[in-house]
């Protein structure tokens, strides 16, 4: 996956490996960075199927790493496409959470936090967005959708001042990562928004 993804090798090469090692928890893996090249280039609806498919192949597998990162990526990619409704936007990232705080990973626990921020803007509560990005940036642990952050959610969060958004920012640096991850529990909630 790391090849395809990192690599520029055609993933049609690097597949008979992952076969032929006969191994369920790479296979999974495998699946799951045939995804990303699609989240990369905003085809959210291909994105999100494919990391259903990978969800599927982790969860067979038992790999609760690889699980929580295609749920991961599944309910952030859902969030781009308008036809998802927010219970199967914030469901899988909510598990994925679930599974993260397991873990005790702390990359895991803050890219899940900037992942369910970004779904929470997209889906039109920039405020509460803010404080999760501000929780984030403070670790100094770097998440990899962070990277497009501003190009995914710029429009959604437009109307938020700069002065609004410094404040929000410094609510969020100054909670505990315990704290972001229960705001970001409490938010994904249906009857929190």
């Amino acid at each position: 996956g790391f090849l395809v993804l990192l690599g520029g090798l055609d993933e049609s090469a690097v597949a008979p490996i992952a076969k032929q090692l006969n191994s369920p928890v790479l296979s999974a893996t495998f699946a799951f960075y045939r995804a990303v090249p699609y989240y990369v280039r905003d085809e959210d609806e291909i994105g999100s199927e494919l990391a259903g498919e990978a969800v599927a192949m982790a969860r067979t597998a038992g790999a609760t790493f690889q699980t929580a990162t295609a749920l991961m990526g599944q309910g952030g990619w859902r969030a781009r496409v308008s036809r998802f409704a927010d219970a199967e936007i914030f469901e899988p990232l909510v598990e994925s959470l679930d599974l993260w705080e397991r873990l005790r990973i702390p990359w895991g626990r803050i890219a899940i936090i900037e992942e369910i921020a970004q779904s929470l803007a997209i889906r039109g509560y920039p405020i509460e967005a803010m404080v999760l990005w501000g929780a984030v940036d403070s670790t100094g642990i770097e998440a990899p959708a962070k990277a497009g952050r501003h190009r995914r959610t710029a429009a959604h969060i437009s109307a938020v001042s700069p002065a609004q958004a410094e404040e929000l920012s410094a609510r969020g640096a100054a909670m505990t990562l315990d704290a972001a991850i229960a705001y970001a529990r409490a938010l994904s909630s249906p009857r929190a928004r």
